[in-house]
């Protein structure tokens, strides 16, 4: 951590001067920064050397952000100002900027887009306005940073944009930088910053900038969405409906179908508007099996039939998950998730059974089964366990499953049985006899 004499050294000049010093003596750990490449041909106590010096430059950088915040809410701006300015324009200067965002950069700079906004909250005019040209400034030197720096200066930028002046430089900004994306042809840079603009507008309530973005960008996917969103708030239901319809078939024709299934909630909206319930159940259905048939689509889905059809209806999707079954091994899973749920217990047996899941798989599913089936049950984790035994040492995972056993009616004598087994079959692994003593201290086996 940054000691106190970090803040108590006497440096000659201002307070800019002062905190540049102390920002640059902290970071200049990174100067010796390996590379990656580096790593294989170092002993591991000189990479874990690197990591903790990342660590600790990190942690003391943090520190001077804090102080930044304490300083600005005793009204000191100018001092909490001085700090995360000089933090801000070294950081970007320095390799730690690029090399080492994976160890801290991104919390860095999030605190300290935070702490700068804080400041300027709080500021008088002409250190607001500094501010913000300062960040203006730094964007231009093109040296600086790289995407992910620029998005911080430009998250900062927006929040401190106070007059005309600064909202016409910032958004000649933005459009600059669109163009050049454009021209680069990345254009999901070119959308993520036409969606900063969007936002830009709405929250400053400029309502007619941001519609004319959306109405602009019918292409691209958030603006689609967001336009889908402000024709079902305006009643043009056909409308919406249509461009969802469209953009689901383009993309799957073009093999991104993922990203068409985003339209299926507004299609459900739509539908649930209009009060017409199969296409409610049409398009629950398509999210369900799109949505990698995940329990909580499952239940929206089943909410939306009376119980007789509903019948019908869950044959059909096992039917089809058995189907599936052929090509793609998880809907082994799906089935049992549908079993347990519609108290199939005779067909969740037979997959518990035939061993075409593995153990911590099927655990979850036992409890639907074993009160019906405790033979059954009691059986197949008394086999599992004893192959588990073979060749783990994780010992907390097999006296788990032998708590399952207890749980089982008629199990406690089996399991004090298998207990015993274990202790003799695997007499020299004393971290077993360890974890079985302390977890079945009250059996009398041990």
């Amino acid at each position: 951590m940054v000691t106190i004499h970090h803040f108590e050294k006497e440096i000659p000049g201002d307070l800019y001067q002062k905190y540049q010093q102390i920002v640059a003596e902290i970071i200049m750990s990174f100067e010796e920064y390996p590379d990656f490449e580096d790593f294989g041909f170092r002993r591991l106590e000189e990479i874990e050397a690197v990591f903790d010096n990342i660590k600790k430059c990190f942690d003391d950088l943090h520190d001077l952000i804090s102080k930044a915040e304490t300083l600005a809410d005793n009204d000191d701006t100018i001092q909490a100002w001085a700090i995360t300015r000089c933090i801000t324009e070294q950081i970007l200067q320095d390799e730690c900027s690029t090399s080492s965002e994976y160890y801290g950069f991104d919390d860095l700079m999030e605190a300290l887009v935070n702490t700068v906004q804080h400041i300027h909250f709080i500021a008088d005019t002409s250190l607001q306005d500094e501010i913000f040209d300062t960040f203006n400034r730094l964007y231009h030197e093109e040296h600086l940073f790289n995407e992910s720096n620029g998005n911080y200066i430009l998250d900062i930028m927006d929040k401190t944009v106070t007059d005309q002046t600064k909202d016409t430089q910032f958004l000649a900004l933005i459009d600059d930088l669109i163009q050049k994306n454009m021209h680069a042809k990345k254009l999901l840079i070119v959308e993520k910053l036409l969606k900063r603009k969007y936002y830009y507008f709405k929250n400053r309530e400029q309502f007619d900038e941001a519609d004319d973005i959306i109405k602009s960008n019918p292409n691209l996917n958030t603006f689609r969405h967001l336009l889908v969103e402000k024709l079902i708030a305006e009643g043009i239901l056909s409308e919406a409906k249509a461009i969802c319809c469209e953009a689901m078939m383009h993309s799957s024709n073009m093999g991104y179908s993922h990203i068409g299934t985003t339209y299926l909630g507004h299609l459900q909206n739509i539908a649930k508007i209009e009060n017409n319930l199969e296409d409610q159940q049409k398009y629950a259905e398509e999210e369900y099996k799109s949505h990698n048939c995940r329990k909580e689509s499952y239940v929206k889905l089943k909410a939306l039939f009376p119980p007789e059809p509903w019948k019908d209806k869950v044959e059909e999707l096992i039917n089809y998950h058995l189907e599936t079954l052929k090509r793609n091994f998880l809907h082994v899973r799906y089935l049992a998730d549908i079993y347990a749920a519609e108290g199939f217990i005779d067909r969740l047996l037979k997959i518990i059974l035939n061993g075409t899941l593995p153990l911590n798989d099927i655990d979850p599913y036992a409890r639907f089964v074993w009160k019906q089936y405790p033979t059954e049950m009691l059986s197949y984790y008394e086999s599992n366990i004893h192959r588990l035994a073979e060749f783990t040492t994780n010992y907390e995972k097999i006296a788990k499953y032998l708590r399952r056993m207890l749980k089982i009616q008629g199990g406690l004598e089996p399991t004090k049985a298998l207990i015993h087994h274990l202790l003799i079959t695997y007499k020299n692994r004393h971290a077993l006899k360890r974890t079985l003593k302390d977890a079945f201290s009250d059996l009398a086996v041990l």
